[in-house]
């Protein structure tokens, strides 16, 4: 008999997490494409890949069982599939080789954080050796950063083999960003994002006897690490009030920055609307495709470069257990993907990104 109650126990738990990681799975869902109102479930979008694993490991559990829990982890699953392919692609075999007239065209989406990772020359110069081996024709940098002594010239130098180069600053130090290309570029401004540092740049290039316009964005970013706190408190007994307090502060920056984001997304996609050339759009989102930020961006005008062409497990931030990607390459429809792969560098916190497409 306790044996039959302890199995009891069990279960009833298994089936409250169960309808816990379902619900809250399709909550994110809601709030990824709806926002407005359903904005507060952005967060549950920040948990989602951990959610994605239970919500399948409760499916196989209650399948095996024959009950008729099965419905609920599976529902959360397909309604969050676009997720999940923006996060995994099965390998498939490489695209077919180039048709005659088709134009190739390499791009690369990286966040620099600053050169800072060792002397600013060296490693401004080991990322452009990796660029140059793997045929990058264009070029776009997030977090610049450079001084007196390694100044635009100098960097410009570094990537002598991508002679044309459009360059905004920012207000803030570091969030400077830099598009080097190997094609003529027409015209080029900045995007501005009230008074933020945060930024995005527009470009049109002339490659063959196409314009192509070239946007590289970098969003508002989380601040997470500036408003964390320990997870187990020194003294949680007793100061249950000041924790609860800071719990409040990293949920308000956490929000703060979900909006700021959301608009300077709409506004991008509004550009995106309104170009008329074939479009490619990249950088650092500092948001997963779980938020309503990416959908805003991706719209319907834009593919993800990932789900066109990439392959396996896909994630762009080197903390966070590798859970989060946040750097993207979209292209509209008048190009077609090729290969799609981000590498772990030492150079940054983030992972390059480079995309092979061709211009149909």
């Amino acid at each position: 008999m306790r044996d039959n109650a302890f199995l009891r126990i069990i279960l009833f738990f298994i089936t409250i997490f169960t309808i816990l990681a379902a619900g809250t799975s399709i909550l994110a869902y809601i709030g990824s494409h709806f926002g407005g109102f359903f904005q507060i479930f952005a967060f549950y979008g920040l948990i989602l890949p951990i959610l994605i694993i239970l919500n399948f490991l409760f499916l196989i559990y209650w399948a095996f069982r024959f009950k008729f829990w099965f419905w609920l982890p599976l529902l959360a699953l397909i309604l969050n599939i676009g997720f999940i392919k923006s996060v995994y692609q099965f390998p498939v075999n490489a695209k077919t080789t180039d048709a005659i007239g088709d134009i190739p065209v390499t791009i690369g989406t990286y966040n620099v954080n600053g050169f800072c990772y060792g002397r600013r020359s060296l490693t401004a110069s080991m990322i452009s050796e990796f660029m140059k081996e793997k045929e990058v024709d264009i070029l776009c940098f997030q977090e610049v950063d450079l001084d007196s002594v390694y100044t635009l010239d100098s960097l410009a130098k570094t990537f002598h083999y991508l002679p044309y180069k459009s360059y905004v600053k920012s207000k803030v130090k570091g969030f400077n960003l830099l598009l080097l290309s190997k094609y003529p570029i027409l015209r080029s401004s900045r995007i501005r994002f009230g008074i933020s540092g945060n930024q995005a740049m527009r470009a049109d290039l002339l490659i063959k006897k196409d314009t192509v316009r070239i946007i590289n964005f970098h969003l508002q970013t989380t601040n997470y690490n500036q408003a964390k706190f320990p997870l187990v408190p020194e003294h949680w007994i007793f100061n249950l009030s000041d924790e609860a307090e800071k719990s409040m502060g990293v949920y308000r920056v956490l929000n703060a920055n979900f909006k700021k984001r959301l608009i300077q997304a709409n506004f991008i996609h509004s550009i995106i609307k309104e170009t008329p050339y074939p479009t490619l759009v990249c950088g650092d989102m500092n948001s997963n495709p779980a938020s309503h930020t990416y959908h805003q961006i991706k719209g319907h005008e834009l593919e993800d470069g990932f789900i066109t062409c990439g392959s396996g497990y896909e994630y762009t931030i080197k903390g966070l257990k590798k859970l989060y990607r946040i750097d993207y390459i979209f292209h509209t429809k008048d190009f077609s993907g090729k290969s799609y792969k981000s590498y772990l560098l030492d150079y940054s916190d983030h992972k390059t990104v480079i995309m092979k497409l061709i211009i149909k």
